[in-house]
């Protein structure tokens, strides 16, 4: 009675493993990405909220993300830096905001959904995935 396992055993549950591991990590990455696109929708809606606030008190949209008031919003970023925020229009009446993934960010690989938009009036746009891929 042997008290071991044998050369073929052990190949047969490396080769198993290796299987699963093709099979999981594109599908985990997959995930990821999907869930990391909120860092770029709570910029948004953020972008959007001191948009009023600054309508409000300089009668304009701010046509900068960027710097701080009064020049712009003082928003650059999303918090954690996965996506880089800009105001694409903006006037007395209305503005557009964008947010694409940062260079070398874990988003930066999200072929899916390279930019994600935002208007004065809460119109949701991405691509090149339609909104309802992108935005959670």
């Amino acid at each position: 009675m042997s008290k071991g396992f044998t050369l073929v055993e052990l190949l047969a549950c490396i080769a198993i493993a290796a299987l699963l591991a093709a099979v999981a990590i594109p599908s985990w990455r997959g995930v990821m990405l999907r869930a990391q696109r909120s860092d770029a929708v709570q910029a948004l809606y953020a972008v959007a909220a001191a948009q009023e606030r600054y309508r409000m008190v300089y009668g304009r949209y701010a046509d900068q993300a960027g710097p701080a008031p009064p020049v712009g919003l003082g928003l650059a970023a999303s918090e954690r830096g996965w996506y880089r925020l800009r105001i694409e229009r903006a006037d007395e009446s209305a503005f557009v905001a964008s947010a694409r993934p940062a260079a070398g960010s874990p988003q930066a690989g999200d072929a899916a959904c390279r930019l994600f938009t935002i208007d004065a009036l809460g119109v949701r746009g991405s691509a090149p995935a339609a909104p309802e891929t992108c935005w959670p």
